[in-house]
């Protein structure tokens, strides 16, 4: 991508609708413009140009050689715009064979086709976005519910930014204080109080540190809440498994043991994604293929973030079956965070008043379904509200690993000042701590680096 080209796409996405946009930015936007676009009032065209102000034109295009068709031009002719290059946009009717017929005048008049992200890749260039509000542009793009569009909109506005800016500058200050101390080292001049740095350095390692784990928390944020059904042999999962999932993706018999493997179903229930597990019944002592489909099921089962344990009447009240049972429940309630114990079948036999039920249900009556999608909801909700998004998904997948980095950069850092170690020690972690930072914003970048960004990106943004 050279930066001194100028590059047209559509902006708006593609197929019909009452309008089109269609987006142009670099060094010759302006001599392309009047190849193509005839204004309505040429003196006020040419003052604006003239005076490098935005301004809204109305005009026309000329289209297949003959017709003229209304459109409007947004211009910015100096570097106030999105890109900080002269941009310029062309709202017009959404046809895609006229907005097509536009675009090749545009390319034949000078431009280049955009390339993914190019206009964003140009803005970060000329300093408008830092790297984690370019992402931040992607994040609005893609945002599936109202909480991801907050985070989007925030990072966008420079949440992020502010932080990162705010423990660079501390960082840098200290590095400066340090590093002008190592050239009069044999003078009994003290330029770094110990006390102060320590401090200044606890309260960035903490700001790091919560960065960090939000950005490490922000991948199960970012999938959907698994919710597995866990129980011995015949206990009513299966059967459960399609109530919720609203069609029979899972085989029903009364032969113990026929889910032999997992199912997985992903579903919305009021903008929750939520992604159904189905697992193997608990066997005692598993052989062959069901001591695999037992060891997965046990894998699954630790990601799970809501797990229903299963107990059916015939397996409650069964004078073997039933103490196991019961051993597995309390065991699971005592590992995991999140298990509701589901009583199934309840039309053949109510619920035993000595065991405690979090739900009871009958898949065949049609009762207990919706309060155990309630209680589902309220505890992936529950999650949600424990885990505030700080960070979109691509910003927390990226700076993950540079947070950690420069935590443990500044740690290091902290225990050589507690240590009274030399000050150039001290100084070389800051160092390469604020490089680790400087990753996440763009301060420190490589063309890899924006590549695996900006391609994620579609054309024309």
């Amino acid at each position: 991508m050279h930066p001194d080209d100028t590059i047209a796409a559509l902006s708006s996405p593609p197929g019909s609708a009452p309008r089109g946009i269609l987006r142009l930015s670099g060094p010759q936007t302006l001599p392309i413009v009047e190849k193509v676009f005839t204004p309505t009032d040429a003196t006020r065209f040419d003052t604006a140009v003239s005076k490098a102000a935005p301004r809204l034109h109305h005009g026309s295009l000329t289209v297949f050689e003959k017709f003229p068709l209304d459109a409007l031009l947004y211009l910015w002719p100096g570097t106030r715009s999105y890109t900080g290059e002269p941009l310029a946009e062309f709202h017009l009717v959404g046809s895609p064979v006229i907005l097509d017929h536009v675009l090749t005048q545009l390319y034949q008049s000078g431009a280049r086709p955009a390339r993914q992200g190019e206009f964003t890749l140009r803005a970060f260039l000329a300093g408008k976005l830092d790297l984690t509000q370019a992402e931040a542009v992607l994040g609005v793009i893609h945002a599936r519910d109202d909480d991801e569009l907050k985070t989007a909109l925030s990072q966008l506005a420079g949440g992020l930014s502010t932080q990162l800016q705010a423990l660079r500058l501390s960082l840098l200050d200290h590095l400066a204080d340090l590093e002008a101390g190592l050239d009069f080292v044999e003078e009994d001049i003290d330029f770094v109080d110990r006390s102060s740095l320590i401090l200044s350095l606890n309260e960035v390692i903490s700001k790091t540190r919560e960065l960090r784990d939000a950005a490490s928390n922000q991948f199960r944020q970012d999938h959907p809440f698994k919710v597995v059904l866990a129980g011995l042999p015949n206990a009513g999962k299966s059967t459960l498994f399609n109530a919720l999932a609203g069609q029979d993706a899972a085989i029903v018999s009364a032969v113990r043991g026929t889910t032999r493997d997992y199912l997985r179903h992903t579903l919305r229930w009021h903008n929750t994604q939520i992604e159904l597990i189905d697992t193997a019944g608990w066997e005692q002592d598993p052989f062959g293929p069901m001591q695999q489909a037992q060891r997965l099921r046990e894998e699954i089962i630790s990601q799970a973030d809501v797990l229903i344990w299963c107990t059916s009447p015939d397996i409650a009240s069964d004078p073997i079956l039933g103490p196991i049972n019961s051993t597995h429940a309390d065991q699971l309630r005592h590992q995991h965070d999140s298990v509701l114990h589901a009583f199934t079948k309840s039309d053949l036999l109510p619920a035993s008043p000595n065991e405690h039920y979090d739900i009871t249900l009958s898949v065949h009556q049609k009762t207990g379904l919706a309060e155990i999608q309630h209680l589902i909801q309220q505890t992936c909700h529950a999650h949600q509200q424990g885990e505030q998004r700080l960070l979109v998904g691509s910003t927390a997948a990226r700076c993950r690993d540079s947070l950690s980095k420069a935590l443990e950069l500044l740690e290091s850092a902290l225990s050589l000042a507690q240590s009274r170690t030399g000050d150039e020690l001290i100084a070389s972690d800051l160092r390469s701590g604020l490089e680790h930072l400087g990753e996440i914003t763009g301060a420190v970048y490589t063309d890899d680096l924006l590549d695996r960004i900006f391609s994620k990106f579609c054309i024309g943004k």
